[in-house]
C-alpha cells in the first residue's frame, strides 16, 4: 500500500492495521488529504515518536549518539544469538563521524 494511503484507509475502515513508523505521517498534510484525521490523535503519535528520540543520551550526547557499552553488550547478543563465528567489529557497524558536531546534535 502506497505510504501516503494507511492512515486515510485505516481511518475509513478499509484495513483493519497498517505498519510503519509511528512518526512518518504528517499530522498537517494528512488532515489535508483527508479531514477524518483526528488532530489529537496525531498529536498523541507526535508525543509518543519524541519518546523515542528524547531519551537521556540524546540529551546528554546529541541526537545519533550511542551509549558504548550498550551497544558493544547488543553485538555480544546478536553474535551469540546468530552463532557468528567471525569477530563482529563496532567500528565496522557504527560511525559517527558523519554525524555534525555532538554541539549541534543537542535537543
Amino acid at each position: 500500500m502506497d505510504p501516503p494511503l494507511r492512515e486515510t484507509r485505516l481511518q475509513r475502515g478499509e484495513v483493519d492495521a497498517i505498519t510503519g513508523f509511528t512518526f512518518t505521517s504528517y499530522i498537517g498534510l494528512v488532515k489535508q488529504r483527508d479531514p477524518l484525521i483526528a488532530e489529537a490523535v496525531e498529536l498523541k503519535r507526535l508525543k509518543m515518536a519524541i519518546e523515542f528520540v528524547d531519551t537521556p543520551v540524546a540529551r546528554s550526547e546529541g541526537l545519533g549518539a550511542i551509549n558504548k557499552l550498550r551497544f558493544d553488550n547488543t553485538i555480544d547478543r546478536v553474535v551469540a544469538a546468530f552463532g557468528i563465528k567471525s569477530q563482529v567489529s563496532p567500528d565496522g557497524i557504527f560511525n559517527s563521524s558523519f554525524l555534525p558536531p555532538a554541539r549541534d546534535r543537542k535537543l
